[in-house]
């Protein structure tokens, strides 16, 4: 088990948010974005390229 905080668990709740918003489901798209948005903030630190993909996801 990775944990709450895995990174990898970042790159699914992006997958998720991407999966809604193809279904029109805003504000879970927001949601999965910043909770993943602050998993790689955390854990990668800010100037990692997940960060800034996310953030344009955003």
């Amino acid at each position: 088990v990775l944990g709450r905080e895995h990174p990898d668990v970042a790159k699914q709740l992006n997958n998720l948010a991407l999966l809604c918003q193809n279904q029109g489901k805003y504000e879970e798209v927001e949601y999965y974005y910043c909770r993943a948005l602050d998993i790689y903030e955390k854990k990668l630190g800010p100037d990692d390229p997940n960060v800034a993909k996310t953030k344009n996801n955003l």
